[in-house]
């Protein structure tokens, strides 16, 4: 009798217990139905707690016959967001305990598989499965070990060699900031356009990386009770993002992230490669990041509103698409507080910074007048013009356009029209050809080294760099080099200003003279006048025809004295 009711009771406590773990709700039609077969076939349903029957009656093989007897499939897990972690960790302690499975160490391996069901009455989320460094109490940092063999590694001869090494290094590219731009000149060598050629440009890329190796920072690790911050950037040809944690400005970096952008993603427009690297890094960390509500910081202002225009283009709809299984919010940071990202999109420029300078002289013409002024007014720099028709005044500039002219008709065709073409090759040219007085090329003046020409035979060595002896080498060089320049310039300048025979006449306020016409025909005359000396300006002098209100300034090597005996004057001019 006893056992009898306990069975009775068992048998209700687990009807009541099916009956709650049933989901009818969605069902229109034949749900009594089902609720009588479940109460008539109770003790046959799996419930929490119940411990599985094993049966003969059935046998089953997984049938592999492409695979050679004997080799076992091994595929490496994929990564999980952390927020499914914890899910997994439940469910495969539960069913160890219930006995459904059981540690093996087989070579097979199949990666584990996370399936997200719809929530149920209670509002949770059931989980379907199917299964398959150097880490300190600070964080985590590279092995020794296995940087050992990125330093040792030889300098490539071939681009077989260049992918080892990239894959190598690439391993810890996570610890290194910026790392896509620095291995820029290594992945140019591996594109099909372009020829094998180990440069100077290709050695210090392959030097640095090693070196940033061996200074890898540590990372610290990801605590997932607090939010995360995800900082992008974009430049015109990489992009960048950083995984932290922490105040917004004082966070510490989880992992960093870079990758150049290829021949379509080159053409974008500024706003489109700013929402890329977003997307990018987005996917990047998404094992961190989904499910779970994070910060995005960008410097790029548009990509605040850039989701609520009226008409978004395909592109800017599948993005969006994308960003739409994340709980994120954009926040704009200025690019000189984005500083930290921005590195990991920019590559260093390796060209001396030109400062503005105090005084601009340009060209008396009035289209171009007014645009120099303002930009002069912009950056407060003193502007001034050349005198009309003296061309010392810019004497600098004056012989660099016929240097340039020799070159061009050395160069063009006959037509003379494609000149434009040509203009990089004529100042390479120029750059690159000793000067007649200093005696060194202007390259060589300026950087403090010969410049590498094409086609020129050099040999292939391995160099031993000691930075702290290059910078000194190139500093003194370009000391002693611009010296010189400067002491053969002065001297030059000296020499010749003996040779010019300056006029003798000494002119004075209220002289008049005669000015030399420079926009005449080829038998008109040469002179025009008189004209009455109003003011002297250094070489200068203020002239206004006689009768006449006009003033001018003009150089006075444009000027001669005036003699009212001087045969041939008619009309004004002579």
């Amino acid at each position: 009798m006893h056992r009898q009711e306990f069975e009775n009771r068992t048998r209700v406590k687990r009807l009541q217990l099916l009956k709650e773990n049933l989901r009818l709700s969605h069902i229109t039609e034949g749900a009594d139905d089902i609720r009588k077969i479940c109460e008539e076939y109770v003790d046959i349903f799996k419930l929490p707690g119940d411990s599985l029957t094993a049966t003969t009656a059935a046998e089953h093989t997984i049938p592999t016959p492409t695979i050679p007897k004997g080799r076992a499939i091994t595929l490496r897990n994929y990564r999980l967001p952390e927020a499914q972690c914890e899910e997994v960790k439940r469910q495969v302690s539960q069913m160890l305990e219930e006995d459904i499975i059981t540690t093996s160490n087989s070579g097979w391996n199949f990666p584990l598989l996370v399936v997200p069901k719809k929530l149920d009455a209670s509002g949770k989320r059931k989980w379907r499965i199917e299964l398959g460094h150097v880490v300190t109490a600070e964080g985590v940092k590279p092995d020794k070990e296995k940087i050992k063999a990125v330093t040792d590694f030889p300098i490539p001869q071939s681009q077989k060699d260049i992918k080892s090494f990239l894959g190598l290094a690439g391993y810890y590219r996570k610890f290194i900031v910026d790392f896509s731009s620095f291995a820029r000149p290594l992945t140019d060598l591996l594109k099909k356009e372009n020829e094998w050629t180990w440069t100077e440009k290709e050695q210090t890329s392959f030097e640095l990386l090693k070196s940033k190796l061996t200074k890898a920072p540590l990372l610290q690790y990801p605590d997932f009770s607090k939010p995360f911050i995800l900082t992008t950037d974009a430049t015109g040809y990489a992009i960048g993002a950083i995984l932290s944690q922490g105040k917004l400005g004082q966070d510490k970096p989880i992992a960093y992230a870079s990758r150049t952008l290829n021949k379509a993603e080159l053409n974008y427009a500024t706003v489109e490669k700013e929402l890329l690297a977003i997307v990018w890094a987005c996917k990047h960390f998404r094992p961190y990041l989904l499910g779970r509500k994070f910060q995005i910081v960008t410097d790029h202002k548009g990509l605040t509103w850039i989701f609520n225009v009226k008409d978004p283009s395909s592109r800017l709809m599948r993005w969006k698409l994308l960003l739409e299984e994340h709980d994120y919010e954009i926040q704009y940071r200025a690019g000189q507080r984005n500083c930290n990202a921005d590195s990991l999109s920019r590559y260093p420029t390796q060209c001396l910074n030109i400062n503005a300078e105090e005084i601009m002289m340009t060209e008396n013409k009035k289209k171009f007048y007014d645009i120099f002024k303002r930009v002069c007014k912009l950056f407060k720099i003193d502007k001034i013009c050349t005198t009309a028709y003296h061309p010392e005044s810019n004497g600098a500039l004056e012989r660099t356009h016929k240097t340039l002219t020799n070159y061009f008709r050395c160069f063009c065709d006959m037509k003379l029209n494609n000149w434009d073409e040509w203009l990089p090759f004529a100042c390479f040219t120029y750059n690159t050809t000793p000067h007649s007085v200093t005696k060194f090329t202007p390259y060589e003046v300026l950087f403090g080294r010969i410049a590498n020409i094409p086609g020129k035979l050099q040999r292939k060595t391995q160099p031993l760099y000691n930075f702290e002896d290059i910078v000194m080498d190139i500093k003194q060089k370009m000391q002693s080099c611009q010296q010189m320049a400067r002491e053969k310039l002065i001297k030059f300048k000296e020499s010749q200003r003996e040779k010019v025979s300056f006029s003798n006449h000494e002119f004075q306020v209220n002289d008049l003279v005669l000015l030399r016409v420079e926009n005449r025909q080829k038998l008109g005359s040469l002179w025009r006048g008189p004209f009455e000396i109003k003011k002297i300006q250094g070489s200068n002098a203020v002239i206004q025809e006689v009768g006449k209100r006009k003033h001018q300034e003009v150089h006075i090597n444009r000027l001669k004295p005036y003699f009212s005996s001087i045969a041939g004057k008619r009309n004004g001019t002579v």
